[in-house]
């Protein structure tokens, strides 16, 4: 543990429960268009991918020539709308463990594919808007590329393999 300086987290099924609101306000917005994704679809075709995907792969398969960026941006807000009202619940233990690691005097931070207001109203929804984030927006690269972890590291100062 003396080599351990800091622990990175991902925040969707990791801090936050936020799996029913993303497939909700997808459905919301895609409702427009008279479509509603199936729960199986759902955890098939669009479980772990970023809301730039799954909305391409939504319009490809049902032949909407539609400007991606304006219905995933529309569903963000619904999204954003939908936690700054409802919250949402945190993932079980994840406290624990977070004042674990703070009485252990380890640094925090959340490091998510996902757009950062989000990241801030759910850090928000479960109290701990205090930790240090990076998204979809502070790289190049999102998720598999380690740059989101290799920028939280440095945001802490502290080296990856310290992490």
């Amino acid at each position: 543990m003396k080599k351990l300086k800091a622990v990175i987290f991902d925040l969707d099924g990791v801090i936050v429960d936020s799996e029913k609101s993303h497939f909700d306000t997808f459905n919301q917005a895609l409702a427009h268009f008279g479509i509603r994704l199936t729960r199986r679809y759902w955890k098939t075709a669009c479980t772990g991918i970023g809301s730039y995907a799954i909305m391409e792969g939504v319009f490809r398969r049902n032949r909407i020539s539609e400007d991606v960026r304006k219905w995933v941006e529309k569903r963000a807000a619904l999204y954003q709308g939908y936690v700054e009202k409802n919250g949402l619940p945190g993932i079980g233990g994840f406290l624990d463990f977070y004042r674990f690691l703070k009485v252990h005097k380890i640094k925090v931070a959340v490091a998510s594919g996902g757009h950062k207001r989000h990241i801030a109203a759910s850090l928000r929804a479960i109290g701990l808007p205090g930790i240090p984030f990076v998204g979809l927006e502070d790289v190049k690269r999102g998720k598999p590329s380690p740059d989101l972890f290799l920028l939280a590291a440095k945001k802490l100062h502290v080296k990856p393999s310290e992490c």
